[in-house]
């Protein structure tokens, strides 16, 4: 049994550290992209609380734990052993662990890999092809709305956001720039040819509105929010952006990524899976986390963790609590388990921005629910449906 104790010493400031000093990594840049993520849902914490929760549920806790643990600082640098010899066997040992850490890293990755294929972005696509292919208005308005939607959220709740430095949103952008691949997709299919492109089909009662015009007018608005001096946005920055407010405000998408992975297929319900808000103490009382296996991804605007509840071969049912900064907690008792939650959360609260409640002390904590059992009738009136433009919050500050 492992100690009951944060034995994970891998922080995500030494793990990112750890990435940027290799060179000959095929998989770095892909990392460091999903630690850079300003996105909690595509961010480091959230991948590796993630990961931790399937290696749980498929009874292979103690290999992720390893992983992490038997990771040195120089894993990826083995040239200095080839000319010794007598290091042979220190090499195979140190390839194998290079492996090892190559294949946990491809799996973080691929939990973050969403399916643009059924998200928001085809739909839009779709919207522009019922434009430039067919006369059909009520995709034309479809097109538009989800268009003007977009460039609302981008500019009321992220870039055009006071917690930002100036600097911070230069940051904001190149980190938005960074996923051309997808942002030129976007971009080729929103440049349909003038001519054919116009959002209203019926030219007596409406204005003809031609989408190059609409499209400059965006962009302008854009930059008079998001007044960035240095550097002039081209149409192809403001697809980018367009495209990243897409990847992370639409409701299917989050679907989508709880579909592909095995944790979530294998688990849930036939209930619709759902973030839920509510107060602390009501999360950790009896009634809402029973003697059931349970699997909790625990969130804020900031961090995510994991927590489990399984049963064990003795029949007795252990509890875990797992911060991809700090490592893992091992609990056999319930009280035990929601005395550690609760001081964590009060303890983190600043750094992890955790919601304080305006009354008592208590704290407002967002989470999703991957077990098997179903929510008490008296509580299914917290539920709240998949984030969207109303319900997600702003995000604030720096990913942790």
């Amino acid at each position: 049994m492992i100690t009951n104790d944060f034995n994970i010493n891998f922080s995500q400031g030494y793990f990112i550290k750890f990435l940027k000093e290799q060179k000959t990594n095929q998989f770095k840049n892909k990392i460091l992209n999903v630690c850079n993520q300003h996105n909690v849902l595509n961010g480091y914490c959230f991948g590796f609380s993630n990961l931790y929760l399937q290696s749980v549920a498929k009874n292979k806790e103690k290999q992720f734990i390893d992983a992490f643990n038997n990771i040195p600082s120089d894993i990826l640098s083995i040239n200095h052993h080839r000319n010794s010899p007598e290091n042979k066997e220190a090499l195979i040992t140190k390839a194998k662990k290079k492996a090892d850490f190559e294949n946990l890293s491809s799996l973080v990755i691929n939990t973050q890999t969403f399916n643009i294929n059924d998200a928001f972005i085809v739909r839009l696509k779709k919207s522009i092809k019922t434009i430039t292919k067919s006369k059909n208005t009520h995709g034309e308005i479809t097109f538009k709305e989800h268009l003007n939607t977009i460039i609302e959220i981008l500019i009321n709740k992220n870039i055009h956001n006071k917690t930002f430095s100036l600097d911070e949103r230069k940051l904001y952008i190149k980190t938005l720039q960074e996923i051309h691949i997808i942002a030129n997709e976007l971009y080729r299919h929103a440049l349909p040819n003038k001519k054919s492109f116009l959002f209203f089909k019926n030219k007596k009662n409406n204005p003809l509105e031609n989408k190059s015009v609409h499209f400059k007018e965006i962009i302008q608005k854009i930059k008079d929010n998001c007044k960035i001096k240095n550097g002039e946005f081209t149409n192809q920055d403001i697809g980018k952006i367009l495209t990243y407010s897409c990847l992370y405000y639409n409701t299917s998408i989050h679907q989508n990524w709880l579909e592909q992975n095995d944790i979530f297929s294998e688990l849930r319900s036939n209930k619709e899976l759902s973030f839920y808000r509510m107060q602390l103490s009501d999360f950790l009382n009896d009634e809402f986390i029973p003697n059931q296996e349970r699997y909790y991804l625990i969130l804020s605007q900031k961090h995510a963790c994991a927590a489990t509840i399984t049963k064990q071969i003795n029949g007795k049912y252990e509890y875990t609590f797992f911060d991809p900064n700090q490592g893992i907690k091992y609990f056999n008792n319930k009280k035990d388990f929601d005395h550690f939650i609760y001081n964590f959360t009060k303890e983190n609260a600043d750094y992890y921005n955790f919601i304080k409640s305006e009354k008592g002390d208590d704290y407002s904590i967002q989470f999703l629910d991957l077990g098997k059992p179903s929510f008490p009738r008296k509580l299914i009136h917290k539920k709240i449906s998949m984030p969207d433009t109303q319900t997600l919050p702003p995000l604030e500050g720096t990913l942790v």
